[in-house]
């Protein structure tokens, strides 16, 4: 999923490990295994890569109060992992 936003630039600060920390909330009660985020934006578990999480930022053009556009993105394998050093939700789950 992503989302848009109006923010100004100092409220980006914190946005990432933010993304990061409940996406790993969530990735932990779905699988109750423990993950670790790798920084910046890798959610692992067991030394393998879940889930990458980015936060994307611009100046909005032309905007007088000098609003930033953020774009969010979350990828998460959820059946495949496509390298060996990757892992998805369904083998984190043990299914």
């Amino acid at each position: 999923m992503t989302m848009f936003n109006r923010l100004a630039e100092n409220d980006l600060v914190g946005l990432a490990v933010l993304t990061n920390y409940v996406v790993s909330e969530v990735i932990e009660a779905h699988t109750g295994r423990q993950t670790c985020i790798k920084w910046q934006n890798d959610i692992m578990i067991d030394d393998k890569k879940l889930c990458g999480c980015l936060v994307r930022s611009a100046n909005i053009v032309d905007d007088p109060d000098n609003h930033w556009s953020v774009q969010n993105g979350i990828g998460v394998n959820v059946k495949i992992s496509p390298l060996e050093t990757s892992t998805c939700m369904e083998k984190a789950a043990g299914k």
